[in-house]
C-alpha cells in the first residue's frame, strides 16, 4: 500500500526526482536484457507509476524544479522534465521539455528516446494526439520519435509512411528511414513492398539492413542469402540479422555461414546463439565444450537447454556461482569476447559440467541429428503461443520472431507492449 503526501518541499522534490530517475534507468536496462524476467519487469513499473504520481501530486513546486534542471541543463533528470511537462498539458512546456531533450548534449537519439519512453508511459489518451502531432511535424526526429512510438504499440500507420516515403529527403534520416523500413516488416505492410527493393536502400548500411530484413519478414525468403554478411560478421545488426538468418536459410546455407562464422574472430557468442536457433542437437557436444569456460558457459548451457528442453536448474545439474575472480582463462591469447557478459552472470545459472556431459551420454541418443529442436519437441505453432507468456523476455521475443516467420499474415507481436 502507497501513501501520496499531502505537503512537500523542496528536498523531498529532489528525492522524488531522483528516484524516479533511477527507476527509469534501471527500468531501461532491464528491458534491454533478454534474460530478465517479466515479474521484475512488471514490479519495477510499478514502482516508476508510483513515484511519478507522487510528483504529479505537487504540478506547481514540481515544475519549478524541473525549470531550475533546464536552466543548470542537468540531463540526468531528462525524462522527469519531458513527464512533468507532458502531463501539464501546457504547450509551452512540452516545447521547453522537448527541446531540452533534444539539445546537443543530451544528443538527438539519446533524446529522442527518453522524449519516446515518456509518451510510452503516459496513458494512450494523453500521448496519442502529441503522437500525431509529431507524425506530422516538418521536424524528422519528431516523425522519428512517432514512428518509433507505433512501433512499440504495435501499430502500423500506414498513412503516414506513406506520406514519408513520397519524400526523397527522408534518406538523409537514417535513423528516420531505417524505422520507416523496419516498421513494414514488422507490421506485415506488403502494400510497400516495392520500396525495399529500390536501389537507395543498396549497400552494408542501416537502411539496407532493414529494408533486406523487413523483405524476409514479408515472405521474401530467396533474400535471406544477402544477410550472409551481416551474419558473419560482429556488428551493430549481427543479432537482429542471426534472428532471422538461422530460422528461414536453408540446412546447408546455415552450416556453410556457420563455418565460415568460426573462422572470424569475436564469433563464439554470435556462434551459440545460431545454434540455439538451429536447434540441431549436433551442435550440443560442442556447447558442452564451451560450458567448461566460465565466460561462455552460461550462455552455452542456456542453449543446451532450449534445444535438448532439459532444465538444468530442475535436474540438478547446476553449481553455486563460482568466485568469478579465481576464474583463470586459458594460456593461450584470448579471443575478442572473452570478457563475461554483465547481461548475463546475474540472471542465468551456472552448469556443472562434468554432470551435464554424463547426462548427454546417457540420453543423446534419443535424439535425431539434423532436426530442429526446441526444447526437447518439434517447433510447434501452439507451443510457440503459450512461450508469448513466458517469464523469460528473450524467450518471448524468440516466439514472436519464430511465429511471425512461420505464419507470413501475422504480424511481429510487440512482448513489451504490456510495459510500454
Amino acid at each position: 500500500f502507497f501513501m501520496i503526501p499531502t505537503s512537500i518541499n523542496e528536498s523531498t522534490i529532489l528525492k522524488d526526482v531522483f528516484s524516479v530517475t533511477k527507476l527509469y534507468t534501471k527500468l531501461n536496462a532491464t528491458k534491454k536484457n533478454e534474460f530478465s524476467s517479466v515479474h521484475f519487469l512488471r514490479d519495477l513499473t510499478t514502482k516508476l507509476h508510483f513515484s511519478l504520481n507522487r510528483l504529479f501530486a505537487f504540478p506547481v513546486p514540481v515544475w519549478l524544479a524541473c525549470k531550475d534542471l533546464i536552466g543548470s541543463n542537468e540531463t540526468e533528470h531528462a525524462f522527469v522534465v519531458v513527464m512533468m511537462a507532458f502531463r501539464s498539458l501546457d504547450v509551452s512546456k512540452i516545447k521547453a521539455a522537448v527541446e531540452f531533450c533534444l539539445q546537443d548534449s543530451i544528443g538527438s537519439q539519446a533524446g529522442s528516446t527518453i522524449i519516446l519512453n515518456a509518451l510510452l508511459t503516459m496513458p494512450d489518451d494523453l500521448a496519442g494526439p502529441w503522437v500525431e502531432r509529431f507524425a506530422r511535424s516538418k521536424d524528422f526526429e519528431h516523425k522519428y520519435i512517432a514512428i518509433e512510438y507505433f512501433s512499440a504499440k504495435g501499430v502500423g500507420p500506414s498513412s503516414s509512411l506513406r506520406a514519408l516515403l513520397e519524400r526523397e529527403d527522408i534518406y538523409s534520416h537514417e535513423r528516420l528511414i531505417s524505422s520507416v523500413l523496419r516498421i513494414i516488416g514488422e507490421q506485415k505492410l506488403s502494400e510497400f513492398k516495392p520500396v525495399l527493393n529500390k536501389p537507395l536502400v543498396g549497400g552494408s548500411s542501416p537502411v539496407a539492413f532493414w529494408a533486406l530484413w523487413s523483405a524476409v519478414m514479408l515472405g521474401d525468403s530467396a533474400r535471406v542469402v544477402e544477410m550472409e554478411s551481416f551474419v558473419s560478421y560482429p556488428g551493430p545488426h549481427q543479432d537482429r540479422a542471426i534472428d532471422v538468418f538461422f530460422r528461414v536459410a536453408p540446412v546447408d546455407l546455415a552450416y556453410k555461414t556457420i563455418a565460415k562464422m568460426r573462422q572470424i574472430p569475436g564469433n563464439i557468442f554470435a556462434l551459440i546463439k545460431a545454434a540455439q536457433i538451429l536447434g540441431d542437437t549436433k551442435a550440443v557436444p560442442w556447447l558442452i565444450g564451451l560450458m567448461s569456460r566460465p565466460e561462455y558457459a552460461q550462455l552455452a548451457a542456456r542453449a543446451f537447454s532450449l534445444i535438448t528442453g532439459v532444465d538444468l536448474e530442475k535436474k540438478d545439474l547446476t553449481l553455486e556461482v563460482p568466485l568469478i575472480t579465481a576464474l583463470q582463462f586459458r594460456d593461450k591469447k584470448p579471443e575478442t569476447d572473452t570478457t563475461m557478459r554483465e547481461d548475463v552472470k546475474d540472471y542465468l545459472p551456472w552448469p556443472d559440467t562434468v554432470k551435464v556431459k554424463v547426462t548427454w551420454q546417457h540420453y543423446g541418443h534419443q535424439y535425431q541429428v539434423g532436426k530442429r529442436h526446441y526444447r526437447g519437441r518439434s517447433l510447434s505453432v501452439d507451443r510457440l503461443q503459450l512461450e508469448l507468456s513466458a517469464s523469460e523476455i528473450g524467450i518471448r521475443k524468440s516466439a514472436a520472431m519464430e511465429l511471425a516467420l512461420l505464419m507470413p499474415q501475422m504480424k511481429l507481436v510487440n512482448t513489451m507492449t504490456e510495459f510500454n
